[in-house]
């Protein structure tokens, strides 16, 4: 299966700096594959590697992480019950979890109501563990791909990701994601919208800047994951183009 992402998302330097993440279980081999990545890009790792959950907890006591990384061979976790409740202690706290599709899920709609939480499965590469945290680090929901099936029958629909509360685009913005994601050239969108291709530019790179995307294709990917714009099917050169005329 194909990664999440072929490479990390162009976050600014601050967010990776001021993001401190805790992992608990996991293999000596997994911690250190994930900690040197995470380091690079200026991220925290606070706290030694934990295998059981109470070691886990005393570190999120101490450490006060944004981020939790939470394998399933951490011990004493019986559902994930469990792992929610270490927001007792840290209530902004984001989760990456790795997951199988026979775990119990029934939890899923109380993580999925407050801060970012990521599922991950056992197909994940290096790069979607690190795409993971910085998505959970801005408030999203993300599924690896092998489980949204599972997570179909749970009746939790198009979960796949889904946009933190209050990301929005302005009508403009909307528009010219929109135009991308049906392939229009920058001159057509300024015929379009009537204004000039210098324009359009701007309102690209500030749909970009409010999407954190490392480029235009990857704004659009966003954007529709998101459901900050409509499905292409949907979207016609010649309108209509809801918020402005």
């Amino acid at each position: 299966m194909a990664s999440l992402m072929n490479s990390l998302p162009a976050l600014p330097l601050s967010e990776w700096s001021s993001c401190r993440v805790a992992i608990g279980g996991g293999s000596s081999f997994a911690h250190d594959m994930l900690s040197g990545p995470l380091a690079s890009q200026g991220c925290a790792i606070v706290g030694e590697r934990t295998n059981d959950i109470e070691s886990f907890r005393r570190v999120i006591e101490v450490e006060m992480p944004d981020v939790a990384l939470v394998f399933r061979t951490l011990k004493g976790v019986d559902n994930l019950g469990q792992v929610i409740g270490l927001r007792e202690v840290q209530p902004s706290l984001g989760f990456v979890l790795y997951i199988r599709p026979t775990d119990d899920l029934g939890c899923i709609c109380e993580l999925a109501g407050n801060k970012g939480v990521a599922f991950m499965g056992i197909e994940a590469h290096a790069s979607d563990w690190l795409f993971a945290v910085s998505m959970v680090r801005r408030g999203f929901v993300i599924v690896s791909p092998e489980l949204t099936v599972h997570l179909g029958q749970c009746k939790i629909p198009d979960l796949a990701l889904t946009r933190p509360p209050g990301l929005t685009l302005d009508p403009r913005e909307k528009a010219v994601v929109e135009f991308l994601c049906i392939g229009l050239k920058e001159y057509e969108m300024a015929d379009i919208m009537h204004c000039s291709v210098r324009t359009v530019q701007g309102y690209i790179a500030r749909a970009r800047e409010k999407l954190s995307a490392k480029d235009r294709t990857h704004a659009v990917a966003l954007a529709m994951e998101g459901r900050l714009i409509r499905e292409p099917s949907l979207i016609s050169r010649n309108g209509p183009f809801p918020g402005f005329s």
